[in-house]
């Protein structure tokens, strides 16, 4: 291994938030979730392996039970894995072969770049997210499919409106009534997210739209706006939104105010083929990140 090759395990007091936040302003994958300040709340013992002076990190989302510990991927953080503004294969299957040999428990998700880098693992799994890098023609709506034009151009018909607000409690109803049965979520994801999203409005980076027939809000939606990577974190709809196209309306209406030339809207994509299929409608395309585990 080379002398300029050096790899520390930092536990969350020793590391340098100024030199890990420009880190991710300036990575690959400057993805909204891997700020220092969001990993504080959504996995709140983190530690880290740092190449050299944060040329490249890799967080390790550290829990402990029973006396053991063990890395589990934080709920809110769709991918973690090798963190860096360049291509770096080494340290990647360093940090690989790092967890191999310190943790007899771990399921983490790596990213798309190392996904791309490595041959899939012998206990692995693959998942597809969906995000969209937005060109030179956004105002024009060029790369949308044309399911997607209709629904927009039918809220617009129907005299409907988008509004910003600071309170997301609208849209956390909104879900609850929708998804919010069917998926059985209990109180403690909730108190997460309300958490992180006060967290996340600190830091002048929330960005909360709602759709609304008359002073009735239907659909709302819930984005991290980061400079060259933002995220669509969470959404609610109701029955007359989803009949009007407010979800195709609300995501139009982020694009075109909030994205310009070079940077990327995350949709987080989904296991679930249809949800995929609709992110896609707006000119967004799938990607395959790994995740990777081992059991005691």
């Amino acid at each position: 291994m080379r002398k300029d090759f050096v790899v520390k395990r930092f536990k969350r007091n020793e590391i340098d938030d100024e030199r890990w936040n420009k880190l991710i302003d300036e990575a690959l994958l400057s993805k909204s979730y891997l700020y220092s300040w969001y990993l504080d709340v959504v996995s709140p013992n983190w530690q880290a392996l740092i190449l050299n002076d944060y040329e490249a990190v890799f967080v390790l989302p550290l829990k402990k039970k029973f006396g053991i510990k063990y890395l589990i991927q934080p709920n809110f953080v769709q991918q973690l894995g090798c963190i860096s503004g360049n291509v770096n294969e080494e340290f990647l299957k360093y940090c690989i072969k790092y967890l191999k040999r310190h943790f007899l428990y771990y399921k983490i998700n790596l990213n798309e770049i190392d996904t791309e880098l490595l041959s899939i693992q012998k206990k692995s799994r693959i998942f597809i997210n969906v995000s969209k890098k937005i060109s030179g023609n956004e105002t024009d709506s060029e790369s949308y499919n044309n399911n997607t034009k209709r629904n927009i151009a039918k809220f617009y018909s129907a005299g409907l409106g988008i509004a910003e607000i600071e309170d997301y409690n609208p849209v956390i109803n909104l879900f609850k009534k929708d998804k919010g049965s069917i998926l059985s979520l209990n109180d403690s994801f909730y108190s997460l997210l309300i958490e992180l999203l006060d967290e996340v409005k600190k830091y002048n980076k929330l960005v909360v739209c709602t759709a609304f027939n008359d002073d009735e809000i239907i659909a709302g939606t819930v984005f991290i706006n980061t400079p060259k990577m933002s995220t669509f974190i969470f959404s609610g709809n109701s029955d007359y939104g989803k009949n009007y196209g407010a979800m195709h309306a609300l995501i139009d209406y982020f694009i075109q105010k909030y994205l310009s030339e070079g940077q990327t809207l995350d949709f987080e994509g989904s296991i679930n083929e249809g949800l995929a299929q609709f992110y896609m409608g707006f000119g967004g395309e799938k990607r395959e990140y790994m995740q990777i585990f081992r059991r005691i």
